[in-house]
């Protein structure tokens, strides 16, 4: 068997630009759009204060099994795929590719040099970063890789903890979101650790997953045993929480949850699925 699974313990480079490739967009729920409300709120952007509904404005489907996404800050999407081969001897398949705004992907970078999991993406403007590792400790080389976002190159690589399941950026942080109930700071130019901080969100620990960030820091912190996320200041204090229906009853301890934030609305990756959720009180 390819993988040993520990339960909760934790270049062949080919670039290939295919433009006039589109992902299939699905129909708008009622009450759809982006949030209401003026620029006041704790995340921007017109978020309501304590709790709210999600409500599912549009959706996508993915190629294949997502395992990271993030916006490009123009519109568009940059989207981390990783097909399992199934053969111990034989590398997986990553593929990370772009959207813009208008769902055409206009870039496509193969990766086929590790066994490791890929779990998290995230998009500084200058680069790409890409988690290779996730809640499996036996996935093996673990480590964070700063992509080229024009040819795809590998730029550098900082070795990570196992169970790191997504990133996000946030002016000079690189933003972990780790199993355990922490998110830790790495700086983007050296690796170094900035912070980290835990909470006690989802009780026990080993399910924290997705995790994007506000304009102003602030970020929006999922797990595989909740159907709320929640908004929560570097403190972890909770400014707000919102319940999605995608999520309940949504409990596997592989689950790829992975988020981002474009400003209004939050960007969900689950099951092969990427939909926009708009907080609405």
């Amino acid at each position: 068997m390819r993988r040993f699974v520990l339960l909760r313990l934790s270049l062949l480079l080919l670039v290939a630009a295919a433009p006039g490739c589109t992902l299939y967009f699905g129909d708008e729920e009622d009450g759809g759009g982006s949030a209401g409300g003026g620029s006041g709120g704790p995340g921007g952007g017109g978020l309501p204060d304590g709790s709210f509904d999600f409500v599912k404005t549009r959706s996508i489907a993915g190629e294949y099994p997502i395992v990271g996404i993030d916006t490009d800050r123009a519109g568009g999407l940059w989207i981390a795929y990783q097909i399992r081969n199934g053969d111990y001897y034989k590398p997986d398949t990553t593929r990370v590719v772009h959207h813009d705004a208008n769902g055409v992907k206009d870039k496509e970078f193969v990766y086929t040099d590790e066994y490791t999991n890929v779990s998290g993406l995230a998009f500084s403007g200058d680069a790409v970063w890409l988690n290779y590792g996730n809640w499996d400790a036996s996935s093996g080389n673990l480590h964070v890789r700063k992509l080229d976002p024009v040819t795809g190159a590998r730029l550098g690589s900082f070795g990570l903890p196992h169970g790191i399941i997504d990133l996000d950026v946030y002016q000079d942080e690189l933003r972990l979101s780790y199993e355990w109930n922490e998110v830790i700071s790495l700086d983007l130019a050296t690796g170094g650790e900035n912070w980290r901080q835990g909470h006690t969100l989802f009780e026990d620990g080993g399910t924290q997953r997705g995790l994007a960030t506000t304009a102003d820091g602030n970020m929006w912190i999922a797990s595989w045993i909740t159907s709320t996320i929640y908004l929560v200041d570097p403190a972890f204090d909770i400014l707000a929480k919102g319940h999605t229906k995608l999520l309940d009853g949504f409990h596997s301890i592989d689950a790829g949850v992975h988020l981002a934030w474009d400003g209004t609305e939050l960007i969900l990756a689950l099951d092969g699925q990427i939909t926009w959720l708009a907080p609405k009180p």
